[in-house]
């Protein structure tokens, strides 16, 4: 879809609560597709502006090809951390 000089794009992104109460998100098979906001709609704006600097970088016909591929993201697995 195209709004003026904006494209979007439907993936699935990862949210996590941080530590200091804010969010973290990220688009997972993407390395460096992730950003923070004190709110899960400031992350997601860092998240585009992120996306936009990957787009620069990778070109926009690279960038799709690698969302398409490389979002395998399946799910979350319970796991009992063993520590001393």
């Amino acid at each position: 879809m195209i709004k003026g000089n904006k494209k979007t794009l439907g993936t699935n992104i990862l949210v996590e609560r941080d530590i200091s109460g804010g969010f973290v998100v990220s688009i997972p098979g993407i390395n460096g597709a992730h950003a923070d906001g004190m709110t899960l709609e400031q992350a997601i704006k860092n998240l585009n502006e992120v996306m936009s600097l990957l787009k620069e970088y990778y070109g926009e016909k690279k960038l799709l090809s690698i969302v398409k591929s490389e979002n395998r993201f399946f799910g979350v697995l319970p796991y009992n951390l063993e520590y001393v």
